[in-house]
């Protein structure tokens, strides 16, 4: 009997645990912007700058298909590998965030989230799911990727809600130098665009 009550106990107190680190990310010093742009940068900033575009559209479009802001979605529970994998919200100093969105990739990926609403979302085809290229995942069965960008293979398995506008802000520039990342042959829409030297 004490053993199967003390079980009892330790499994509430494991699952509360649980819980608490799960939903950490609701407490969150960054502003919807940054933690737009710090899921872009952390999902992407290896993959140039159409890769990072196109995981910008990936959120721009669930915010529409589930009705919600950007922010939302990229602090949503098991969606994006980064901020369960390399950091979390509330463990990780602002500081650090901060200096990463300083780097070359931080600024294209800040440029993206200020203009998170203004996308062009016809480059991923409207696609609302990507994984690697080695990734197997349960939702990809009887789905095919609707388009390939560098490392990652992009899906639309979610009708968009009809009732949810993302209204365009003015499209902010700014200049970013790279010399790292080739993307040749992939057209990145012109108006989000940036030099790169």
């Amino acid at each position: 009997m004490k053993n199967g009550l003390l079980t009892i106990v330790i499994i509430i107190i494991f699952g509360a645990v649980a819980t608490a680190i799960a939903d950490n990310r609701k407490e969150c010093d960054l502003t919807d912007t940054q933690i737009v742009a710090m899921t872009i940068w952390g999902e992407a900033r290896g993959e140039g700058k159409a890769g990072m575009y196109a995981v910008a559209c990936v959120i721009s479009q669930r915010a529409i298909n589930r009705g919600v802001t950007p922010a939302e979605v990229c602090l949503q529970r098991k969606q994006f590998s980064c901020w369960i994998n390399q950091f979390s919200s509330n463990q990780t100093p602002v500081s650090t965030f901060e200096r990463k969105l300083k780097t070359k990739e931080g600024v294209y990926a800040m440029l993206l989230a200020k203009n998170i609403k203004g996308l062009d979302r016809k480059f991923v085809k409207y696609a609302d799911h990507y994984v690697t290229l080695k990734t197997q995942v349960y939702w990809m069965n009887g789905h095919r990727p609707v388009i390939v960008i560098g490392n990652h293979k992009f899906f639309k398995l979610r009708r968009p809600n009809k009732k949810v506008t993302l209204k365009s802000p003015p499209v902010t520039t700014t200049s970013v130098r790279w010399s790292k990342y080739n993307t040749t042959g992939i057209m990145i829409p012109s108006y989000i665009n940036v030099s790169i030297k």
